[in-house]
């Protein structure tokens, strides 16, 4: 399985390929999700290679526009969800661990979707 299988996934299949939902169950995996994302921002550069779940990544720099700009494309892609003007707040991205409680409240909202 390649880093990225999960995105890859979504361009040939859509976003009913989507690879952290158990379609079945329509259950967030939220472990895989936080593997994912970690490896995701880890991939960024040397700067990046140390990031956990709990890095802060607004106190240490990691997160600046171009990169917060790059997640949510990566997220809404790799996810099918869409983020509003008012899900762009620091708070939701101050580590990859609320990062992905993010995503997952997202998932639940029926609008949330990409349609």
């Amino acid at each position: 399985m390649s880093e990225f299988e999960p995105f890859q996934s979504t361009q040939r299949y859509g976003n009913a390929a989507l690879h952290w939902l158990d379609v079945a169950t329509m259950m967030f995996d939220r472990d895989k999700a936080l593997d994912e994302l970690v490896r995701f921002v880890q991939s960024r550069g040397q700067d990046h290679a140390h990031v956990t779940p709990q890095t802060d990544l607004l106190e240490t720099g990691l997160l600046d526009s171009l990169m917060l700009v790059d997640l949510i494309f990566h997220l809404e892609e790799l996810y099918g969800i869409r983020f509003e003007s008012d899900h762009i707040d620091p708070v939701n991205f101050h580590n990859i661990a609320v990062i992905v409680d993010l995503v997952d409240n997202r998932l639940s909202a029926p609008v949330s979707r990409l349609g």
